[in-house]
């Protein structure tokens, strides 16, 4: 029997496939009723940027081994009240680098080599 695993937010297709491919994977909203049905039956979590992991959450999944967040930030999970529970927290730290530094080259980009913008605009016959 395959583990119960609850995700609670869009992934790309080809991680949602993998992961199915896996446990017995169950994706729905945590605010739905049906979270509150399968939280006391499921080993894992994968989760997000809107699903918060609170103790409330924690106690009535008690059967819960590890929390995956999707991204970069755990602010939203209570890391206390996992390892208090010996729940393992795992996350994707590295998840946005290539964004971060697309970002920080687009920015940098037109200092280096300014662009001036013309008074009017160019006009080709044909």
């Amino acid at each position: 029997m395959q583990p119960l695993v609850i995700q609670t937010e869009n992934l790309p297709q080809a991680c949602s496939d993998w992961l199915a491919s896996r446990v017995d994977l169950h994706t729905c909203p945590a605010d739905s009723p049906r979270f509150m049905e399968l939280l006391p039956e499921a080993e894992a979590l994968v989760i997000r940027t809107y699903t918060t992991v609170d103790e409330e959450m924690i106690r009535v999944g008690n059967k819960l081994k590890v929390i995956g967040r999707a991204g970069v930030g755990i602010d939203n999970i209570d890391l206390f009240c996992c390892k208090k529970n010996n729940i393992k927290v795992v996350h994707t730290p590295n998840a946005n680098s290539e964004a971060v530094v697309e970002f920080v080259l687009s920015t940098m980009l037109p200092r280096l080599r300014p662009l001036h913008q013309t008074e009017t605009p160019l006009v080709i016959d044909s």
